[in-house]
């Protein structure tokens, strides 16, 4: 299989990304990314450096391009924590 078939199953598989839209988003990060190649794309989706935000791949860590108007946003304050168990699936929690 080659890299670019692999970057593009990573982003169906992990992210639920139609195939059409992936190979935009993917077509898009490499070119912004020139010195990246498919199989350097493909290395970062699996160890999670790159990830999807949005309509768009990002280095994991950094946000995505927002509108202004989006920026000056609150978001609301953080709940207290509960003494329930967490539930975790693949080292995440559900």
């Amino acid at each position: 299989m080659d890299d670019r078939l692999k970057v593009l199953v990573a982003l169906q598989m992990r992210y639920k990304v139609p195939k059409p839209e992936a190979t935009v988003m993917a077509e898009a990060w490499l070119q912004a990314n020139p010195d990246q190649t498919w199989a350097s794309l493909n290395s970062m989706l699996k160890s999670s450096q790159v990830v999807v935000a949005g309509d768009q791949l990002v280095f994991a860590g950094s946000a995505p391009q927002s509108p202004p108007s989006q920026a000056t946003a609150q978001s609301p304050p953080p709940s207290a924590p509960s003494n329930k168990a967490q539930r975790m699936y693949r080292g995440r929690p559900i």
